[in-house]
């Protein structure tokens, strides 16, 4: 059975909850839950959802408002160098000693510039230990603990669009993000957010704190006084409108600061993204698309989706995870297979298969040599047999007459080669594919792979071709298999002249 991936966002009025399954596809979303914490102890309450879900593993992480977030650039690339200077470099960016911290990173490098970009995430020991010591108490597999900015990288894809913004109106605090593939442009907490327009709603109308909430999500009749309908709309959406205006002047800061002035798409999160008509006034007033994503069925959820996706192969980078150290989780204690070691496992016996495939090929070479030699032997005796010699020269040339020139027992490029120069070339090429067998032989290569298309098949023989000793690349007979709605196909290469 597959583990569910959890996401945990531990909120100022609520804990939103989403549970992922990983597939061959990608993922699917099982289930999006919120539970109130008025008062509450929290830990208590997940105890209590989470005491069936022993083949589950969680992710959640560190308020905003204990991490420091700090852009560092240092001038090589070498890794090694990056990673013995960072501790010095961050102790003089913050009021705190190394051993008071505890650390990630993300790096990115500028080859042209030779330049290393380091952003990162630094938390007081102390206020992570409390964090920790109580999620740890809930006796769930805890696979990460991040800064909960990035939970919002973790919600799309680069490959959709390199920099895209996020708008996330909560309760107490908004936040405003900027990523730029994995950098971090900005990120502000304003201290401008819903709670704040509910207090002077109820205050105006004299009404309860939840029905300004709801006054406020749908600027219409909800309020007694039919009289004064129409105005105490117009009034709420003054209100609104003056508060959001609020957080658009901070933002508006923000994007001179960072320099951007190209149109980019933002998705509008949190409670305040079910403000009526938010985001054609957001586009009205800023240089933004507002988009929506399937990803979550309401703005509220898309931090706990994007906790649980960092666990999966949707994410491939920015892997920034406090549990580290004296904090990290052992496999076993995860329960958690590492994702890759069902490939190291592929090559180790596809090593193994071509090592003995090597000395079968020798061992025949050797014994094809032998019979040769004793062929050879045979004939020589006969001869020396039947014939009578007085010059001792002549027996020398009936020996050096034969033909005992050694063939190549081992090709110029070996199976192991050939192996190596196929998986480079896929790996070059970015194809995704499930390779289930390669069977080198001396003058042709077979390689029989599972693919999600027939496009990938092409793309897989212009990779191919891309080696001068691959030039005749022969397409068997497709097969789509039903179960994964993957395509079964073998290529063979043929004409080897290497």
């Amino acid at each position: 059975m597959a583990h569910k991936i959890i996401g945990i966002d531990i909120g100022d009025r609520g804990i939103k909850i989403s549970k992922i399954i990983p597939n061959n596809k990608g993922f699917d979303i099982d289930e999006i839950k919120e539970i109130s914490i008025d008062g509450e102890d929290y830990v208590s309450a997940l105890k209590q959802i989470f005491k069936e879900e022993s083949n589950s593993f969680f992710v959640t992480g560190v308020k905003n408002i204990n991490i420091y977030k700090r852009e560092i650039k240092l001038p090589f690339l070498d890794k090694a160098k990056v990673l013995k200077v960072l501790p010095f470099q961050i102790e003089q960016k913050i009021p705190l000693k190394l051993e008071q911290i505890h650390y990630d990173y993300n790096l990115t490098k500028n080859k042209e510039t030779k330049v290393t970009n380091i952003s990162t995430f630094i938390v007081n020991k102390e206020d992570f230990n409390n964090n920790f010591e109580k999620i740890k108490d809930i006796n769930v597999k805890l696979r990460a603990m991040l800064p909960d900015s990035l939970s919002y990288r973790y919600l799309y894809n680069t490959l959709d669009s390199e920099i895209v913004a996020f708008l996330d109106i909560g309760a107490k605090y908004s936040r405003f993000l900027i990523f730029n593939n994995d950098r971090m442009l900005s990120d502000l907490t304003i201290k401008m957010a819903g709670n704040d327009i509910d207090k002077v709603i109820s205050e105006t109308f004299d009404v309860s704190l939840e029905m300004a909430k709801q006054a406020k999500e749908k600027v219409s009749k909800v309020f007694e006084f039919e009289s004064n309908q129409d105005e105490s709309k117009l009034i709420i959406e003054k209100i609104i409108k003056e508060k959001i205006d609020n957080i658009i002047d901070i933002i508006n800061v923000e994007l001179k600061r960072v320099n951007l002035d190209k149109k980019i798409p933002i998705y509008l999160l949190g409670g305040g993204a079910l403000i009526s008509n938010l985001s054609s006034y957001i586009e009205s007033k800023l240089n933004f698309i507002t988009k929506k994503s399937s990803l979550w069925k309401a703005p509220i959820y898309a931090k706990s989706v994007g906790y649980a996706l960092r666990e999966t192969q949707y994410i491939k980078d920015c892997k920034v995870n406090f549990l580290k150290g004296e904090f990290a989780l052992k496999s076993s204690e995860s329960g958690i297979i590492p994702k890759n070691i069902w490939l190291y496992l592929f090559f180790i016996i596809v090593l193994v298969s071509l090592f003995f495939t090597q000395e079968k090929l020798k061992y025949n070479a050797l014994k094809d040599k032998i019979d040769k030699i004793e062929n050879n032997t045979q004939k020589i005796s006969k001869q020396l047999i039947k014939d009578d010699f007085y010059d001792p020269t002549e027996l020398l040339s009936i020996v050096s007459s034969r033909d005992d020139t050694e063939e190549k027992i081992i090709p110029s490029h070996t199976a192991l080669d050939h192996l190596s120069n196929v998986s480079k070339l896929f790996l070059d090429a970015k194809i995704k594919l499930d390779v289930k067998s390669i069977n080198i032989l001396e003058k042709q290569i077979s390689i029989t792979t599972f693919v999600d298309s027939i496009e990938v098949i092409d793309q897989l023989v212009e990779a191919l071709k891309k080696d001068k000793c691959y030039k005749t690349i022969k397409k068997g007979n497709s097969k789509k298999i039903k179960k994964t709605d993957q395509i079964r196909i073998t290529l063979t290469i043929n004409n080897l002249d290497c």
